[in-house]
């Protein structure tokens, strides 16, 4: 066991935790003992049949425990923003502190842009990936014309995401109840639903 401080990263719906956090982590040294944990979603070459929120929790769980860890911190960007929001709803009291950066889902959408923005990524034809990846991201489709084979998994991830979303809702009362900091950060060019998303949780 590493003798730094026990901290989970979490990466957003489309990027690898390795790549999302491939800047930050030559920062952190000796001090952290970082476990960088991609989704399950993408483990296969579909998504797990039944795949859940719980699904990510309890390998995080398995992941935690792996590493002898009781407790440990939580940094997590958009998907994995939700995902995080969901491990503390399930098992708060192992998250010392969270740090999400633009969380893609804090319940069941209460705001007609939420509901567009999960609906929206349901209408997109995933056997498509290239025009699929090009409609998520708002880029010309040339753009993705050349990609990595791990991101033709997305747009059925994503997909998935979106039922997930959707389906699923969030007792945040019950995170207010947590003697655990959350911290909710987002920048400059969020997009107004950011700041909703962050007033409901507030």
């Amino acid at each position: 066991m590493a003798d730094g401080t026990p901290v989970l990263f979490l990466p957003g719906g489309i990027n690898p935790a390795s790549l999302t956090y491939s800047e930050l982590l030559p920062h952190l040294g000796t001090d952290v003992d970082a476990l960088l944990k991609d989704h399950e979603l993408y483990a296969g070459e579909a998504p797990p049949p039944g795949w859940t929120l719980d699904t990510e929790v309890h390998a995080i769980l398995a992941a935690a425990n792996a590493r002898r860890w009781s407790t440990f911190h939580v940094v997590a960007y958009s998907g994995g923003g939700g995902v995080a929001l969901a491990l503390l709803e399930v098992q708060g009291e192992r998250v010392r502190s969270s740090a999400l950066v633009e969380p893609a889902w804090v319940g069941k959408p209460a705001s007609p842009e939420e509901l567009e923005e999960y609906e929206g990524v349901l209408q997109g034809d995933a056997s498509d990936v290239v025009g699929f990846m090009a409609a998520f991201m708002g880029a010309p489709r040339d753009a993705f014309e050349q990609m990595p084979d791990w991101m033709r998994k997305r747009p059925a991830g994503l997909q998935a995401f979106g039922r997930e979303f959707l389906r699923r809702d969030l007792n945040a009362a019950k995170l207010r109840e947590l003697h655990t900091p959350i911290l909710l950060a987002l920048g400059e060019k969020s997009a107004p639903v950011e700041h909703f998303r962050a007033k409901r949780l507030s």
